[in-house]
């Protein structure tokens, strides 16, 4: 496959691929990044700006 038909291309570090996962969901408006380890549970969560952190719902 090559950049024309790969929608995101892989990354060669695990902390690139988080920084661009972040920058994405970032560019997108805010949200969460779900990081998954190589047994596919979750490793680690994190809220990106201007996403629904805990100090941004109301109630």
């Amino acid at each position: 496959m090559d950049a024309r038909t790969h929608p995101c291309p892989r990354r060669t570090t695990q902390a690139d691929a988080i920084a661009r996962a972040k920058q994405i969901v970032h560019n997108a408006g805010g949200g969460e990044v779900t990081i998954h380890g190589r047994d596919g549970q979750i490793r680690a969560k994190d809220t990106v700006d201007p996403g629904n952190g805990p100090r941004n719902i109301p109630g």
